[in-house]
């Protein structure tokens, strides 16, 4: 009994710890001349756990004045190559496969077929984020397990001009904490827990 616990909770350990967590490789690649009002993401994904035809993220943002200090933000184009989806997303937020189920809203929603969308407003001189998921789109048009998921936060300065400041995505497929890392506990917090439930387990039999 003692070693098919053993076992079991070894597996467990595997699963939670098996993130390999990519900081702050995302960034824009230019915006063809446009000016700071256009931002493009053009990135190849290093993912070499998880198995995408196309694992390239791509994302052209634009901002347009509105009234006052706000500007409407929009997706402007995006790569054909690219397959998955973009959201608005708040600091704390989990990105995961759930994340991206049903029709949406989406930031913007890219297949082989179809891409659609919806702008954001923001007020100058603010931050805000996006997450994706990166995969390729299944026959009833949800994403496929293969997916990797991350997170961007942007800038957008008084005048619109848009910048990107921080990024993170885990190449293994697993789900992250928008403005953090991996969803998946630390290896440290996950064998402490895996302790925690061995420990109860063993306790519950003698008694």
């Amino acid at each position: 009994m003692k070693r098919d616990l053993f076992i079991v909770l070894l597996s467990v350990a595997h699963v939670m710890v098996a993130a390999s967590v990519q900081w702050n490789k995302i960034k824009s690649d230019g915006g063809d001349g446009l000016g700071g009002h256009y931002l493009r993401v053009d990135y190849r994904l290093e993912s070499p756990q998880t198995i995408l035809r196309s694992g390239s993220l791509s994302l052209g943002l634009e901002s347009t004045p509105l009234n006052g200090k706000e500007f409407s933000v929009f997706c402007a184009v995006v790569n054909a190559w690219f397959a998955g989806a973009w959201a608005e997303a708040y600091y704390g937020d989990v990105v995961y496969r759930e994340s991206f189920r049903g029709e949406g809203p989406y930031f913007m929603r890219s297949d082989e077929d179809d891409f659609s969308g919806y702008p954001i407003t923001m007020t100058g001189n603010s931050d805000f984020y996006l997450m994706f998921a990166c995969t390729e789109m299944g026959d009833n048009g949800h994403l496929r397990d293969d997916a990797v998921y991350g997170w961007v936060s942007f800038h957008i300065a008084e005048d619109g001009a848009l910048s990107i400041l921080e990024s993170a995505y885990d190449a293994d497929g697993g789900p992250m904490i928008v403005g953090g890392g991996s969803a998946i506990p630390e290896p440290s917090n996950a064998l402490l827990l895996l302790a925690g439930c061995a420990a109860l387990i063993l306790k519950r039999r003698r008694g």
